[in-house]
């Protein structure tokens, strides 16, 4: 396992390299104080997961997630001090698939690495098959969306969130079972899980597809017309 650090204070790159390296002796930790080098690393090293401070002295962490995202699908865990919840949600929104305010808790912070990687691990729930509705594609094996063959590019955490409701097909998955599949938890707020359907909605618009394929139902959950 290679892991990213892209943090500028040498005091938390060494607590989480630590603690990387007790749970997984073979772990390979490669860190960065600079934003901008963070694409040519990533180009270089293909780390299976990144762990991002927001607070970086070149660059806006949020600017930069939307990068990564734009070259990689690799999991990113933010770490940063922001902890209100309009930046948890933008953080979130943006592509991050888990978020921890710093000061952390190294425990705590293995436990999120942990569920991130085993998320990161599936490919596609175990389910298997291709979902259509009209022009609308969803093929879980190769883990795409199209329209008309024109892909909507997600990121990871919407990939899991949509296709499970695609799996269920004209089931109301239910706001729980959204956040365990997408979040590894059901402590998400539903603001959260909100705003991840809207940003998917957006997607499928912006491709040509018909964002309505979602349907909310207030104060159960979500899902998607068969």
């Amino acid at each position: 396992m290679h892991v990213l650090i892209v943090e500028d204070t040498p005091e938390v790159v060494e607590i989480i390299e630590v603690a990387l390296k007790l749970r997984w002796s073979e772990c390979e930790v490669t860190s960065v104080g600079r934003g901008g080098l963070v694409p040519g690393v990533i180009a270089s090293t293909r780390p299976d997961l990144i762990i991002l401070d927001l607070g970086l002295p070149d660059v806006d962490g949020m600017d930069l997630l939307e990068q990564i995202r734009r070259m990689s699908e690799v999991p990113v865990i933010i770490l940063t001090s922001r902890g209100h919840e309009a930046a948890r949600v933008r953080g979130l929104e943006a592509g991050a698939d888990d978020y921890m305010v710093k000061p952390f808790s190294p425990i705590e912070m293995l436990a999120r690495v942990q569920a991130v990687l085993r998320r990161a691990s599936r490919s596609g729930g175990g389910a298997a098959g291709i979902i259509t509705r009209d022009s609308l594609v969803v093929d879980v094996a190769q883990r795409s969306v199209t329209v008309d063959g024109r892909f909507v590019l997600l990121s990871r955490l919407e990939w899991e969130v949509f296709s499970y409701l695609a799996i269920n097909a004209g089931k109301v998955v239910k706001h729980n079972d959204l956040k365990q599949r997408g979040w590894g938890s059901t402590t998400v707020e539903n603001t959260v899980v909100k705003m991840c359907i809207r940003r998917i909605r957006g997607k499928l618009g912006e491709t040509g597809g018909d964002p309505g394929v979602i349907l909310t139902h207030r104060g159960l959950g979500y899902s998607f017309i068969g």
